[in-house]
């Protein structure tokens, strides 16, 4: 590895831990309530390094919304492509949802509480990010379906889109209502019946 490679690489895991941090205060204390100087005495560095990779509060909170949320569709749009059968596309899909929730329940805290909110541009502008980033979803979820239904109206599958999509948010949320609480094993069984026996019927 040359000199140069080793900066770059140690250049990208400063900036990940910034992310990191930034994600876990946005999620604990929200949007205003978060500074800069916070995030920098988080991981004990100056509020100027953070300049360094970040523009200011605004462009540090939705370049952490953009990244996360495009390795989120990535990932599920690899595992459901792999399916076989529209079976195990389906119990992919609830699979991917209850995984992703454990795993980025910072992310999905942030979105969640402040969407609701419209006392700045900044929240303005997530709730527009947010609808981008819901017909991505749609996108992806609905060329994985269309793969297994090819009689199937266009509408049609855009509606089963949208209820595996909606349906698994709806967990997500009591997921994280609920305080880790719910048994997400149980719920993706569930799901994934539910699920399947509506397209079988439909």
């Amino acid at each position: 590895m040359t000199i140069s490679d080793r900066k770059s690489r140690e250049k990208e895991q400063r900036r990940q831990s910034i992310l990191e941090a930034a994600e876990k205060l946005f999620a604990r204390d929200g949007y205003t309530a978060t500074s800069l100087d916070r995030v920098a005495e988080e991981i004990e560095i100056s509020k100027g390094t953070i300049y360094l990779y970040f523009k200011n509060k605004e462009d540090l909170f939705f370049s952490l919304i953009q990244e996360r949320f495009q390795q989120l569709v990535e990932t599920v749009a690899e595992k459901i492509a792999a399916a076989a059968t529209l079976e195990e596309l389906i119990e992919t899909a609830v699979s991917v949802a209850m995984e992703e929730t454990k795993k980025q329940h910072y992310l999905f805290r942030i979105t969640s509480a402040e969407q609701a909110k419209v006392k700045s541009p900044a929240h303005r502008n997530l709730r527009k990010q947010m609808l981008a980033i819901r017909q991505r979803y749609i996108e992806v979820y609905s060329r994985a379906l269309a793969r297994f239904l090819p009689q199937a109206e266009p509408d049609f599958i855009k509606a089963l889109a949208l209820t595996l999509i909606g349906t698994n948010n709806a967990v997500m949320m009591e997921w994280m209502i609920s305080q880790s609480k719910m048994d997400l094993a149980a719920y993706k069984s569930y799901l994934t019946h539910i699920l399947l026996e509506g397209v079988r019927h439909a």
